[in-house]
This record gives structure tokens, sequence and C-alpha cells, in this order.
């Protein structure tokens, strides 16, 4: 989007049309009415996939699928970057236009008819569709409300190479960033919220180290269990966020910053999205 400015200026100017004011950040509320935003999140896993290939799978039994043969008990491998970029379903397959999927007027990530894969689909599909859906759309929809991007002085484009030996970027993203709103959100004043709440690698970060430590110490996992458990109240109900309960709010415990941001201080961010 950086390398087709009236791509970022159009899903920034949604953002602001449903969020409504420069004195709020945008909500998971929000999520279903930002239709060209999850359409550029889409085109973005169309066309960049996290990996080549799917996860392997096994045929249970004979079939024909889209007119092929397929003997029980073979692997099955189906091609991510194969899915995406098919000329046969995609016109210009390796040109980002999220246009191509305004039509559908989708609130989700998830692709049930395999045009590409982000969540997978049927009973194996991925249960944290939802979830990924809204961090993904709300990370990427604060960035660009948030700020007012553009590509360093000196540099003509985003690099857009991949590593060899994956589907990531072979070089950082560097951009620069102006702050575009009122500037007590870049900040934590009494109950407001920080701008991207951790962002996406904290949570990731805690959750490995707790594991592992407790993976150390039994009893800490099975007291954490049974404390699940004795919440939820059955094993047919997954845990949500009402079971949830915190003691502090997180904007309590963020220290201050003496002064807002400047409007000519900018932002090197290497960036490591994935989904």
């Amino acid at each position: 989007m950086l390398n087709q400015p009236e791509m970022l200026e159009k899903a920034t100017k949604e953002i602001d049309r449903v969020v409504g004011n420069n004195t709020t950040l945008l909500q998971e509320s929000h999520i279903p009415k930002l239709h060209y935003l999850i359409a550029c999140v889409r085109e973005a896993l169309r066309l960049h996939p996290v990996a080549p290939f799917n996860v392997p799978h096994v045929s249970t039994s004979d079939c024909t699928v889209a007119g092929y043969f397929i003997p029980k008990g073979s692997n099955v491998l189906l091609s991510r970057l194969g899915l995406g970029r098919n000329p046969t379903v995609w016109d210009q397959p390796l040109r980002f236009n999220p246009d191509r999927h305004l039509h559908e007027k989708r609130c989700d990530l998830s692709e049930t008819d395999l045009r590409f894969i982000s969540f997978t689909t049927g009973r194996r599909g991925c249960i944290g569709g939802e979830l990924g859906t809204n961090m993904t759309v709300m990370l990427l929809g604060r960035l660009l409300q948030g700020f007012k991007w553009t590509i360093p002085e000196g540099m003509e484009s985003i690099d857009l190479s991949t590593e060899e030996s994956s589907m990531f970027k072979a070089k950082p993203l560097y951009a620069h960033a102006g702050p575009r709103l009122n500037p007590s959100l870049y900040f934590c004043i009494g109950e407001k919220q920080d701008l991207f709440v951790a962002a996406i690698n904290n949570p990731y970060n805690a959750v490995e180290w707790a594991l592992s430590e407790m993976l150390k110490q039994p009893e800490m996992l099975e007291k954490a269990t049974k404390e699940i458990d004795r919440v939820v109240g059955n094993k047919t109900t997954l845990l949500q966020e009402s079971h949830m309960h915190p003691s502090t709010s997180l904007p309590n415990r963020i220290p201050k910053r003496s002064s807002p941001p400047s409007p000519g201080d900018a932002l090197q961010c290497p960036t490591s999205l994935y989904c």
C-alpha cells in the first residue's frame, strides 16, 4: 500500500468515516463496516501467504476433486502460492488489487471456497479465525488511523522481495510515520487505552515464557488448568473473554510520556506481522 499511496489514502478515509472523529481509536465494533480495509488484508493473504504450502493431509478414502482421482492413503499438499496466484481464478494474479474482494463485502478473513488459504476451512479449520481477523484488522487499522505513512526520503519504493527459504520479507519494512490524531491518544492519560495495546508480539512472548516455565513445574500447570475448568464449567465450551476478570487495568500500569509526540517525529519500524 505504501507503493500505491492511493490505496493507503482510501483505507485511511474509510477508517476516518467509520470511526467518525480523531479522538477515538478504532474498535472491534467498527470492523464489520471496514470493507476496504478487510479487502486489503485479504489481498495481502492471497498474494503473500505465510507459507508456500499448507500442512499435509492424508486422504481417508478414494475421492475425486476437480476431476482428479485421489486414492485412499494419499498425502495431499495444497499450494498456498498456487491457489492465491492461480491465473484461471484471479485476473492479473501478481498485482496487489484489494478491489477484487469488495463485491463480497466480507467481514472476516476466512476463505471457504479455497481460492486462497487464510485460516483453512472444514472440520479441521483454524478455530482462531475470528480472533486472527480481529487482531490483524485492528492492528493494521490502528496503524493507518494513528499515522500518516510515507516512504522515507531517498527510497523510491518499498522492496517487496521475499526470503529464499520462506515467504517472509527479505528486508525489514522502514517507513516514515507522522501523527495524525489528537496527541492525547499517543500516550496514556487516565483511563485512555494505549494505541496498540501491546501490539502483537508481547502476548506471544508472554505466553511462550509462561508455558515454558509452567512445564518445568507441572503443579503450576495443573493448578492453572483446574482453575480454567472450574471457571468455564464444562468441556464443551472454550474459554471466553467473559471468563477473565483483570484486577488492574492495563493503562494504569503503563508509564506516562512526559510530552506528546511532535508532528516532525519519524518512526522507523521493522515490521513482522504474520497471520
